[in-house]
């Protein structure tokens, strides 16, 4: 199985690019810390992370998050090649996105932990930023069948 889950801030302004067909694809480098172990005890480290993120996603993605935004994601590896302006070949790999969620931070959502957002999922939060303040209030749009199989 490919997956990958990462939970870290986006590092860079995001890039949204529209191909000719109309379909959005935003680049984005997303850090993720850990701690390394060491002779003295241990040391944080950051892991940079490139992640492509497709259509509606991608336009969300741009609409709400900026550089610094916590995220949660999640995807699929994928290795590519391609030749650089010198001609030599370059071998990247990046997660592919398959879903994206907003993760609560104390600035964000006042401290309380409560979900800022979801993307990509049916019945999930949406969160339009505030005018002035440029905040996110969740709003829960649950889209709940009265038919439940059980």
């Amino acid at each position: 199985m490919n997956q990958v889950t990462l939970i870290g801030r986006i590092g860079r302004d995001i890039e949204i690019k529209t191909t000719a067909s109309g379909l959005s694809i935003a680049n984005i480098s997303v850090a993720t810390d850990g701690w390394e172990k060491s002779d003295g005890g241990g040391q944080k480290s950051t892991d940079w992370h490139r992640v492509t993120v497709f259509g509606k996603d991608a336009d969300r993605l741009g609409q709400y998050m900026q550089k610094g935004s916590p995220i949660a994601l999640t995807g699929r590896l994928k290795t590519r090649e391609y030749q650089d302006k010198a001609g030599v070949t370059q071998r990247i790999t990046e997660v592919i996105c398959e879903r994206w969620e907003f993760v609560p931070s104390a600035s964000r959502d006042g401290g309380s932990g409560a979900p800022a957002g979801n993307s990509g999922a049916q019945g999930g939060y949406s969160a339009p930023k505030a005018a002035s303040e440029g905040q996110y209030r969740p709003e829960r749009q649950d889209d709940f069948s009265d038919d439940i199989p059980f």
